[in-house]
């Protein structure tokens, strides 16, 4: 039985290489132009900063309390998703889009009322995007002082290049080999199909 399932594999490769090899290579090509469908890697860019909240007082000069203090730190993350600030995001960073896509793309934290707000800027040009994300802090430092009396804004991490994150969508290399490899086994098994069908035509004879 052994020496019959090794003629027989002999028999498919010398007879049908060809294919096998054919639809390898389909596979390979395959996959390659699928991976140059994919969509183009993303940057996420972050950047950090403090912020000091205003201190009020009465007319003897003692400090007030706040009653609602997440009143404020809530309406930071609103002010920057706004859609005049985002406007003057794009006017200083020469954003390459409408302030629509800058804001779908944009994630503000200020996470349990934290004097430290994050703001994150995913774009498909590298440049681009740490220029817009570091202009949030700019605009920031204009509007929070005019809308709020802010005492002091303190970045503590801006955007670079080396500290931008690149987003893989797709996985050439991988994709690549899969499609090999899917190929490869399709022709092994289109290879036995035609060795089968060729037998049975000649026993039919």
């Amino acid at each position: 039985m052994e020496f019959n399932i090794i003629r027989e594999t002999q028999i498919i490769l010398k007879r049908y290489w060809w294919i096998i090899l054919l639809v390898t290579v389909l596979g390979g090509v395959g996959s390659i132009l699928f991976s140059q469908k994919a969509p183009k890697p993303t940057y996420q860019a972050t950047i950090r900063f403090v912020v000091t909240k205003p201190t009020e007082v009465d007319q003897n000069g003692n400090e007030l309390t706040d009653a609602d203090p997440s009143r404020f730190w809530n309406s930071l993350p609103i002010l920057i998703e706004s859609p005049d600030f985002v406007s003057d995001v794009i006017k200083k960073s020469g954003y390459n889009g409408t302030a629509k896509e800058l804001k779908s793309n944009l994630t503000v934290s200020n996470d349990n009322m934290s004097t430290i707000v994050a703001a994150t800027l995913e774009g498909t040009n590298r440049d681009l995007t740490i220029k817009a994300a570091n202009s949030i802090f700019d605009v920031f430092n204009i509007r929070a002082k005019e809308l709020f009396k802010v005492e002091e804004t303190r970045a503590i991490q801006l955007a670079t290049i080396d500290n931008v994150n690149e987003v893989i969508h797709s996985r050439s290399k991988a994709t690549m080999f899969v499609g090999i490899f899917l190929g490869f086994i399709i022709g092994v098994l289109l290879a036995i199909f035609m060795n089968y069908m060729t037998r049975n035509r000649k026993s039919a004879n």
